[in-house]
């Protein structure tokens, strides 16, 4: 399984998989990477897992990465709880969280933030936090 960061080309197939997808909803959509750089200047990285190179998406994760008052951090959500982890087998899901912590890494992040109402378990490594709101 690989992990490639969404390349403009691919848009079209990205919005496929996800309209396809029973959790993808419309913040999954890759017109959300381009609201966020112009409107509010965030860098908008989507990962998307393959078996091989140029082979059919397996999953995909929007990641916005934010700069805060107190840090840098990414979040597959601006808004709301429907960043949801998209993908069709367990490796792929596990794939794509690897690279999202790289990724952070990578950009300086202080953490990852997964914004899913509907993940089915806090992935290994990871710590839940419900604010309830």
């Amino acid at each position: 399984m690989i992990v490639e960061e969404l390349p403009p080309r691919a848009h079209e197939e990205w919005d496929a998989y996800v309209a396809a997808h029973p959790l993808g909803n419309c913040y999954h959509l890759s017109a959300w990477a381009r609201v966020a750089a112009r409107a509010y200047g965030h860098r908008a990285p989507f990962l998307a897992a393959r078996d091989h190179a140029g082979g059919p998406i397996r999953g995909a994760l929007s990641l916005f990465v934010i700069a805060s008052p107190i840090g840098r951090y990414v979040t597959t959500a601006m808004f709301g709880g429907y960043g949801a982890v998209l993908a069709d087998a367990p490796e792929a899901r596990r794939a794509l969280l690897d690279g999202a912590v790289d990724l952070t890494r990578r950009v300086g992040g202080s953490r990852l933030v997964i914004k899913a109402i509907h993940e089915p378990e806090c992935p290994p490594g990871f710590a839940r936090h419900d604010d309830g709101s």
